[in-house]
């Protein structure tokens, strides 16, 4: 087990053992969040960051958002295949940013995600 997944489990394993006196917590039936791996999470948000003018990037904040429209899901999948044809070529990282495709593909999902959200386009059991 790496570092992180340490500190992670100590501390899942910490605030298990706590108990108040006033009010006792639950997150049965909530999303646990802790589920999520962090380092993907992190190169994720390094995609992000990366792009954004602010950070001498190409994009302005929030720039994906304005994707809104009958060919937005064609938009964010021409940029997702392109990511994923080169990482099934055997490449692992994007020439333009340095980062991994892997990354650059979970950022373009997350688009997508929003745009169904966005759109009502729900889960059936979040309907």
């Amino acid at each position: 087990m790496d570092k992180q997944h340490e500190y992670c489990q100590d501390f899942v394993s910490e605030r298990e053992q706590v108990k108040h006196d006033l009010a006792i917590r639950t997150n049965k039936g909530k999303l646990n969040y802790t589920f999520l791996p962090a380092n993907a999470l992190y190169h994720e948000a390094r995609i992000w960051h990366k792009n954004a003018k602010e950070n001498g990037g190409k994009y302005e904040k929030d720039q994906w958002k304005k994707l809104w429209g009958a060919d937005t899901e064609s938009i964010i999948m021409q940029s997702s295949w392109r990511h994923f044809m080169a990482i099934h070529s055997g490449e692992i990282f994007d020439k333009e940013t340095g980062e991994y495709h892997a990354s650059c593909l979970r950022a373009n999902m997350a688009m997508l995600i929003e745009f169904y959200v966005k759109n009502n386009i729900l889960p059936k059991d979040e309907l």
